[in-house]
């Protein structure tokens, strides 16, 4: 993808990540405080029938808790990143790529997968609860201290939970551009040439380098430059190590440019 989008990326997962940062630590405190009227001794959660129905609610108040840090909102939030993303897109558009143009059923296509994203992001305020219920139960029934326990908790929030929705939110912007790629020229008609295009720094991913021409391969021989069987072929060769984080994409171009560019 072109540097203005790409840096628009960058600006969007930063203000992702340090909400979620705040989020985490507003309920990692709530947790503690929750967890002080626990019974304990030595150091434990104690199995005393109080500390059973505390335990039991647990669950249901760090969700509670989420939705009240502001993680829903957050993710629901994105949507209008996706708006400003395509916006950028758009109005960065080189005169050499083909014009971009939805169509109803392309449309509702990248809302489908926007929906699927935002879903799994959220779905990780699930997860989280459920490791937190986990370690709590192993200081009530199995001795597991208190200071291990919230040890364990810090990690699973601050590092974790703000890790992994952070990848996930950075990861659906950049698929996000490659689905409006995709999905802005199905009614195109002729034949197919693609760029691959985005940075080209000393944090490149190997796979990237060929793609983009930095590095030779004999798989991409006219690299950035790819028919559309050559995408395809690509796309199969790289998908694993381009799963998350990547920054590169595939944009549709003029065949008279492709042709300008490869002999």
């Amino acid at each position: 993808m072109n540097k203005a989008v790409s840096d628009l990326i960058d600006t969007q997962t930063e203000w992702f990540e340090g909400n979620m940062r705040k989020i985490a630590r507003r309920v990692r405190n709530r947790l503690n405080t929750m967890l002080n009227q626990f019974d304990r001794s030595g150091g434990s959660l104690l199995n005393t029938p109080d500390n059973i129905n505390r335990f039991n609610a647990l669950y249901g108040s760090i969700i509670q808790e989420l939705t009240a840090a502001g993680y829903t909102d957050l993710v629901a939030g994105l949507n209008a990143k996706e708006n400003e993303l395509l916006t950028k897109l758009r109005a960065t558009r080189p005169a050499y790529a083909v014009p971009l143009a939805f169509t109803e059923t392309s449309q509702a296509a990248l809302a489908a997968f926007n929906g699927m994203w935002n879903a799994r992001i959220g779905n990780l305020g699930m997860d989280i609860s459920r490791q937190i219920h986990g370690i709590v139960s192993e200081s009530v029934f199995s001795g597991r201290t208190t200071d291990s326990l919230i040890k364990g908790i810090s990690k699973i929030l601050d590092d974790d939970f703000v890790r992994y929705a952070t990848t996930y939110v950075n990861t659906s912007r950049a698929k996000f551009i490659q689905m409006a790629e995709y999905e802005g020229t199905t009614g195109y008609e002729g034949d197919m040439f693609w760029i691959y295009e985005g940075p080209q720094d000393d944090v490149t991913r190997p796979v990237c380098r060929e793609g983009t021409g930095m590095e030779s391969n004999p798989i991409t021989d006219n690299a950035p430059y790819y028919t559309d069987a050559e995408r395809i072929d690509f796309e199969n060769y790289s998908g694993s190590e381009r799963l998350y984080n990547c920054r590169h994409s595939f944009m549709l171009i003029s065949p008279e440019y492709y042709k300008e560019h490869v002999r």
